[in-house]
């Protein structure tokens, strides 16, 4: 999450304060906000990618710990560019938060990554808006959304290493026909 510095250290409190808010327990109970992961060696593989955050100088402002198949949502700043953590697809609630000045700065960061599925940006301003969603190379840009959307009729999916082609609806039935051309 890429947060103007002018508003970043707010932000964080926030996003600390919704982590530790967070209910762990039995995902089918409502009254459970985080689950566990699929397993304990996913959860061992994202602990690791939060030790070597903390290793290489991120500081965990809120969760961080493991038991058993659970990872506590984990917040994180002073995250490298470089770290696995940024880099990588966690599948954990881990978020890494970044400071900018510049929405060029944003837009860079993005697209020296190896993966472009969807982003979102939160702004009052249109023409940033515009400028942030021609330029990201992702495959869809959420305006005052998050990038978790999702509707199954429309397109769907990522450049870069985050995926081929698209899928919902229209792509399904594009991918199940056979295309015949006839000349007369």
């Amino acid at each position: 999450v890429f947060t103007h510095k002018k508003i970043a250290k707010k932000f964080a409190a926030m996003v600390v304060k919704g982590a530790k808010a967070q209910k762990i327990g039995d995902p089918l109970k409502t009254s459970s906000d985080i689950g566990p992961l699929i397993n304990e060696a996913a959860a061992k593989a994202v602990e690791a990618c939060i030790r070597m955050a903390a290793a290489a100088g991120a500081k965990i402002l809120a969760g961080g710990r493991r038991r058993g198949a659970i990872i506590e949502p984990t917040v994180l700043t002073g995250v490298t560019f470089s770290n696995p953590v940024f880099q990588e697809e966690i599948f954990g609630p881990v978020v890494p938060l970044f400071e900018f000045a510049k929405i060029q700065d944003v837009i860079r960061y993005v697209n020296a990554g190896s993966y472009g599925l969807q982003a979102g940006i939160y702004t009052n301003n249109l023409a940033v808006a515009r400028t942030v969603a021609a330029e990201l190379e992702v495959g869809a840009v959420i305006i005052n959304g998050g990038p978790g959307f999702r509707v199954e009729y429309l397109p769907f999916g990522g450049v870069k290493a985050s995926g081929i082609g698209r899928e919902g609806v229209r792509m399904a039935v594009q991918e199940m026909t056979e295309l015949k051309m006839i000349v007369v």
